[in-house]
């Protein structure tokens, strides 16, 4: 038996295992009410005892108690069957109940249609003034709530139950007295006044704002504070929560709208709801000045914009005459996602794996590698489906047309003639009602235990049998013939993933050609995908093909985007890494944001690829779900940075003879990169898909929920 101290033996051991040494402390309560002790690099106990105890650090924050009669006064909100289709978004929290008949008043100036939202605080005369609002708004949503989280909780109960979904633009106002000012009304009427177009500008503000993907938050001026003195002593707490949504807050300066009262739009709309935040998060309401998660919120509002490259203009900047018209969008880009047919039992999986098998069992096994690590990623609207039922299949289809997706470039298996996850696609053959407009990418890597990291243990081979060629096309022959499968220009599209695997290739493709021709299809359009193209150049390929697709990670990530992990020399002058790795985390961690400004780079592909270059964006990949404390992580994905990605290709398809983008993917949620939606961010990115193409609110986002 080892000897050991007990508290040394917990500091080393206990700590790390997630165990608390008493009732009094716990450990990761330390480290959220003291966020800066993480970057010390010291275990919360060792700390605590060594400088917080004399420090009068506290122990944990200072959250409601669970059993609080407030959070029974908390109502759980629905949204309505039948959603509004109007634009605007207008949020107002009444905690001065006698300010209602001012903000009634100076509303009127908003002609352009608007749902209204009103919160207002539980306390006495609520319940006349709530009647007074429903007279002279009887359409509106009035929620009562108890005076917690200042303006910023309520808000958030109201995003976090999707009431704002559909609006292009939501106007955040509340009663603010400032009775630490002696023009308090005054300077209330200028915050909200100006916002509400005080001369007579109030829809062309609306307009502008609705106009311009590229506008975060518009505020009254004066209200942009941008100074580091303004952090006051919630710069640790921010940064802490911005983890949550993968916002490095060392990436941007300190730049937010002050006061809570502001213009908002979607894609920071969206990456707020998914900080998850609830009334538990918020302290008790004792007129504290600083340090509260409100005072966090205002200042981590600058950066959700800065996420995605988002502006916070003044109203002077919006309406002056300085103003232009935002470079417009080219909403007619097709955008295919790659999808994944994985999601069903058969007999090869039952036998690698276990009975019954399917990629859902990773998925919901997966742990956080690092703190704000969001795992597991789990499926929202459309549940753990499975891929056998034809009505999986159609509800699908509905929600990608809905929102922009054209088209799904499905994964193909097949290996000398052998197929695996055939079954979907065969569901769509065999029920041509169904509208899946779908194309094949040839996975031709050999199927190995690659998501437990014993890539050298293969269970299904590749070989590229001599007259491989003739087999492959019979199979392919009945899907091509399917009026559903995307064709560019009559010509069936059909793309292979690593065209370098293929031995004598170029041969083969031609053979491929002719086989295929000898079925009636004279004519294919041929695409080859760019899979980790820096270190298997296709160039010797680029006549072979009519097409190459950009598939992000794969080509796209370089030594210094890494955050964590990649070679050790090669990684000095690199930034230190915002996250903290678990205990024996082995695998790469890498910056997001870097992958887009890398994918940005026009020249970065030789010319003989780039004439043919169909470009590609990712969501967030993370495929922890399968190789656990080795993964690979993309960290930064969020709907603003998602949002800038999409917009700036969209600024630049076209460009080729066919507008096309790609998405990885539609649903690689063992990978961590899928546009259906999940707990985190619900529907948000399928979402900015449609809205950045121009589509109205997707209905069928309504009716799968309902």
């Amino acid at each position: 038996m080892v000897k050991i101290m007990p508290l040394r033996h917990f500091i080393l051991r206990g700590e790390v295992a997630g165990l608390q040494p008493s009732e009094r402390f716990l450990p990761a309560e330390y480290l959220r009410a003291n966020p800066d002790v993480m970057d010390l690099n010291i275990h919360p106990l060792r700390h605590y005892l060594f400088f917080g105890a004399d420090e009068n650090r506290p122990l944990s924050m200072p959250w409601i108690d669970p059993g609080d009669t407030c959070l029974s006064l908390i109502p759980v909100l629905r949204k309505s069957e039948n959603p509004s289709n109007k634009r605007i978004g207008v949020a107002v929290h009444l905690f001065y109940h006698e300010l209602w008949q001012e903000i009634s008043d100076q509303l009127k100036a908003l002609t352009l249609p608007f749902d209204l939202f009103v919160t207002v605080t539980i306390k006495d005369g609520h319940k006349e003034v709530i009647r007074q609002i429903k007279e002279k708004h009887p359409e509106a949503t009035v929620v009562p709530m108890p005076n917690h989280g200042r303006d910023i909780f309520p808000f958030l109960h109201l995003l976090k139950s999707g009431l704002f979904e559909n609006h292009s633009a939501v106007l955040k106002i509340h009663t603010k007295k400032s009775p630490h000012r002696v023009d308090g009304e005054k300077w209330r009427n200028h915050l909200i006044g100006s916002l509400l177009g005080s001369d007579g500008n109030a829809d062309l503000l609306a307009n502008r704002i609705l106009s311009d993907p590229e506008i975060g938050f518009v505020v009254a001026d004066g209200q942009v504070f941008s100074d580091e003195k303004w952090w006051g002593s919630n710069r640790a707490r921010t940064r802490d929560l911005l983890l949550r949504v993968g916002i490095d807050l060392r990436s941007h300066s300190l730049r937010f709208p002050a006061g809570s009262i502001y213009w908002m739009t979607p894609p920071v709309l969206r990456t707020l709801r998914g900080l998850n935040l609830d009334a538990g998060n918020f302290e008790k309401e004792g007129g504290q000045l600083d340090g509260t998660m409100a005072h966090v919120m205002e200042r981590a509002m600058g950066f959700l914009a800065a996420s995605g490259k988002l502006r916070i203009d003044q109203v002077s900047e919006v309406l002056g005459a300085d103003w232009r018209e935002p470079p417009a969008l080219n909403t007619e880009v097709k955008i295919n996602a790659f999808y994944l047919p994985q999601f069903h039992p058969f007999p090869e999986n039952d036998a690698w794996w276990g009975k019954g098998f399917t990629e859902w069992h990773g998925v919901v096994r997966a742990q956080p590698n690092f703190h704000g690590h969001q795992q597991p990623k789990l499926p929202t609207d459309l549940g753990f489906y499975d891929l056998r039922l034809a009505e999986t299949l159609e509800q699908q289809s509905r929600l990608a047309k809905c929102n922009g997706v054209d088209a799904f470039c499905v994964y193909f298996y097949w290996f000398d003639g052998k197929r695996l996850l055939e079954k979907p696609t065969d569901i769509v053959l065999e029920n041509p009602d169904i509208e899946f407009p779908f194309f094949f990418c040839w996975a031709n890597e050999k199927w190995t235990r690659s998501w437990d990291g014993m890539t050298s243990d293969v269970l299904m081979d590749q070989n590229y049998l001599e007259g491989f060629e003739e087999s492959l096309a019979e199979d392919l022959a009945p899907y091509f013939a399917d009026k559903r499968y995307e064709r560019h220009e009559g010509k069936p599209k059909f793309i292979i993933y690593r065209p370098n695997s293929i031995p004598n290739a170029s041969t083969r493709v031609s053979n491929l050609r002719k086989a295929l021709a000898d079925r009636g299809f004279p004519e294919i359009h041929l695409g080859a995908a760019l899979f980790h193209a820096a270190e298997n150049s296709v160039e010797d390929f680029a006549d072979d093909f009519d097409f190459f697709v950009e598939i992000p990670p794969h080509g796209l990530v370089g030594q210094p985007d890494f955050l964590f992990g990649g070679d050790p020399l090669e990684s000095i002058g690199n930034d230190p890494a915002p996250i903290r790795p678990a205990p024996g985390f082995r695998g790469l961690v890498y910056d997001y944001q870097a992958v887009i400004q890398n994918s940005l780079q026009e020249d970065r592909y030789p010319e003989a690829i780039r004439a043919k270059l169909r470009r590609g964006l990712m969501l967030g990949w993370d495929n922890t779900a399968r190789r656990g404390r080795d993964a690979h992580v993309a960290w930064g994905c969020n709907p603003s940075s998602f949002h800038l990605w999409l917009r700036e290709r969209l600024r630049v398809a076209g460009e080729n003879s066919e507008p096309e983008l790609y998405i990885n993917a539609w649903n690689e949620w063992a990978e961590g990169t899928m546009l259906e939606p999940d707990e985190q961010f619900h529907d948000s990115f399928l979402r900015t898909v449609g809205e950045l193409k121009g589509n109205t609110p997707c209905p069928e986002n309504e009716r799968l929920r309902t």
